[in-house]
């Protein structure tokens, strides 16, 4: 809803509503306060348990061409294998 609203990606800073959400994230393998956003579009997920135990996994949100919506997102940080479907080709 944000990039539609604000015809933009997300940066950490920009809403305090969505940075309070990813502080607040948890999930099997990392805690509250290991999401964040760490530049536009980005969100860093740091694994704190499981085999990617230390280990950062970004999230990087491709805007399609009119800027107001997600067209696809690019993973880095752990081998391919293991990344969400939504980043492989």
């Amino acid at each position: 809803m944000y990039i539609a609203e604000e015809a933009a990606l997300p940066d950490a800073g920009d809403s305090a509503s969505l940075d309070q959400a990813l502080a607040d994230l948890e999930g099997k393998y990392f805690g509250a306060g290991n999401a964040s956003l760490t530049g536009p579009g980005t969100i860093s997920v740091a694994f704190q348990s499981g085999v990617h135990a230390g280990e950062t996994m970004t999230l990087e949100a491709i805007p399609n061409a009119a800027n107001n919506q997600i067209a696809r997102w690019e993973c880095d940080g752990l081998d391919p294998k293991y990344l969400p479907a939504a980043c492989r080709p």
